[in-house]
């Protein structure tokens, strides 16, 4: 058993052998930061690059009470400011969003997001909360076919 501290988590592995070909990793998250975390754990589970993961930050930053993201080309150089990025790079991270199926075009500088990755009001006072609940993630690994299955719950 090996403990890992970081940045972002604390993260506790207890390792189990169920029979010979599958090996089960429980991972037990406990995070007490806020938003960054979130946005830091769906850019690393999905290749995208730290650029994409701050632009993105910013970009739900503009999620109103109805969940959609209505943005014009001056919120976008605002969101590019914030991100440290040029303007160019935030319409193609959008673009990038849109493609993995994190947004989703309504309009013209509106979109919204995928409710499979967010559950309702989830959002709601998000940048305003203090801790999270602990997230619990049962990993399985076949090692004959590398195929790999998450089971988890916040």
């Amino acid at each position: 058993m090996r403990i890992v501290f970081n940045e972002y988590f604390l993260l506790s592995v207890d390792l189990s052998v169920s029979n010979v070909t599958i090996f089960e990793i429980n991972i037990n998250l406990t995070m007490n930061t806020k938003a960054d975390t979130l946005f830091h754990l769906i850019a690393a589970h999905n290749g995208f690059s730290p650029s994409t993961e701050k632009v993105f930050k910013e970009l739900m930053k503009f999620l109103d009470s109805d969940g959609m993201i209505n943005i014009n080309f001056y919120h976008k150089k605002h969101i590019s400011s914030e991100a440290g990025v040029a303007t160019h790079t935030v319409n193609n991270v959008i673009l990038k969003l849109k493609k993995a199926g994190f947004l989703k075009s309504i309009d013209t500088g509106c979109f919204k997001p995928s409710k499979s990755l967010f559950v309702n009001d989830y959002f709601d006072g998000l940048y305003a909360r203090t801790g999270w609940k602990n997230l619990n993630y049962e990993i399985k690994i076949n090692s004959n076919t590398g195929l790999m299955q998450v089971i988890g719950a916040v």
